[in-house]
């Protein structure tokens, strides 16, 4: 839970603070080939207020230079209006004019003017910061100048083709958009008592419900910091770290996780919430678990049962076809009640052959077994080949036997294979017979 909230702030605040670095870098480079006339402050505001319209995250853009002009374009949050700031020094003050910006572009009413404003660029934080770097870089957060919350500044300098500074770009950002986030997502995640904060890692804290200064004071926060210790300046980016304590006599719990910020920040994101309620949400997760592992079992067993249901009627249709036996082959007359379990002629078959036929008079009117029939067989004769011989499905074996002391070729028996011995040298007539009427003789 407080991991996701830790997730989702580095989410926000990248999100708020993330743009603000390409769009200094566009107007350095700009400024560079001539393309934004810094030297040319009227010039100069008009395409500040283009990129200030399309960032409406944005509150400031600005650049100031080393003759200690400064031109920037802020947005008034009361309305959304954008406010043209300029000023100069002339005659050993420093003049001072704002007024608003038309959306459609132009000079519009007059905010205020001074002759003797006392404000030099050249001496603040955030120039001195971006005078030293090559890179953009943030400023601490400080408390915003009028309108209340929390500010930062980005500060990029802008050099000559020899390495002197000529001015400083800045864009400032109120953080006010995450201390709305932070409220929000404390309500929804950490129950009506928790609370989500954002600071820095020595301890400030920058966003979160009722933050309205960088050294406002939150008794409960600084409570779970003094019960954590000095590990927060210790832990690593990405890493998290959690304790418990006592606050007015209820027991709490804070966790504190680090996440880097573009452009150098590392900011630390703060959860507290009161111990029962954490552990009533740690009761609900198990009976959620509880809940899906017993679907998930039920649903298991119930596709296991279905499976054997069906493997069952499978089985049993198998049985049923291997109790009734193959179907018999197209032509053979239908096997007489009583026959032979293995479908062989019985004895009450015998006058069923006609005289002159092939084995009548031979005594081989009943042969119950094809075998001993093929032995007993006089050279020359040919055996009816409506026989059956009952051997288990998988049990083929070689059956050779002689007629009349003539050689049989080889006869494969199968479980429902019909048997014609001949003798070997019909052997070749007999296997081209076979394969127009679907059976095969194998000679080895």
């Amino acid at each position: 839970m407080t991991g996701q909230i830790a997730s989702r702030t580095a989410t926000e605040a990248g999100g708020l603070l993330g743009p603000a670095i390409p769009l200094l870098e566009e107007c350095r480079v700009f400024a560079r080939y001539g393309l934004l006339p810094v030297e040319q402050p009227e010039q100069l505001l008009e395409h500040l207020a283009v990129r200030m319209r399309f960032r409406p995250n944005l509150d400031w853009l600005s650049y100031g230079d080393e003759q200690g002009r400064f031109t920037g374009v802020w947005r008034r949050r009361s309305d959304g209006t954008l406010i043209a700031n300029r000023s100069w020094p002339e005659g050993g003050r420093v003049r001072l004019i704002e007024y608003e910006l038309l959306p459609e572009g132009g000079r519009g009413a007059l905010v205020r003017s001074s002759d003797d404003h006392g404000y030099d660029p050249r001496e603040r934080p955030w120039y001195r910061l971006g005078a030293q770097s090559t890179v953009p870089v943030w400023t601490e957060p400080y408390d915003w100048y009028d309108e209340g919350g929390v500010g930062i500044t980005l500060a990029l300098g802008l050099r000559d083709e020899h390495g002197a500074v000529r001015g400083v770009f800045t864009a400032d950002l109120l953080l006010d958009s995450i201390s709305r986030f932070l409220l929000a997502r404390s309500r929804q995640d950490l129950g009506p008592e928790g609370s989500a904060y954002m600071m820095t890692r020595d301890g400030k804290v920058v966003a979160g419900p009722g933050v309205v200064k960088v050294e406002a004071q939150h008794p409960l926060l600084t409570a779970a910091l003094r019960a954590l210790g000095g590990s927060l300046l210790l832990l690593p980016v990405g890493a998290s770290a959690s304790t418990t304590f006592t606050y007015e006599e209820r027991r709490w719990i804070a966790s504190f996780a680090v996440f880097p910020v573009e452009g150098g920040l590392q900011w630390v994101s703060a959860a507290v919430v009161p111990f029962e309620h954490f552990h009533g949400e740690v009761d609900r997760m198990i009976r959620r678990a509880s809940w899906g592992g017993a679907a998930v079992l039920a649903l298991a067993i119930l596709i296991g049962g279905w499976s054997l249901l069906g493997a069952r009627r499978r089985m049993r249709k198998r049985m049923k076809r291997k109790a009734a036996g193959r179907p018999r082959p197209p032509g053979l007359r239908p096997e007489p009640p009583g026959g032979s379990a293995g479908g062989g002629r019985g004895p009450a078959d015998a006058d069923q052959l006609p005289a002159g036929a092939p084995g009548a008079g031979t005594g081989l009117e009943d042969p119950g077994d094809p075998v001993a029939a093929v032995a007993a067989a006089p050279a020359g004769i040919e055996l009816p080949v409506e026989q059956h011989v009952p051997v288990a499905h998988d049990d083929r074996r070689p059956a050779a036997r002689t007629i009349g002391g003539t050689p049989l070729g080889v006869v494969h028996v199968a479980r429902v294979h019909v048997v014609q011995p001949v003798a070997e040298r019909d052997l070749p007539r007999a296997a081209e017979r076979g394969r127009r009427g679907g059976r095969h003789v194998h000679h080895l």
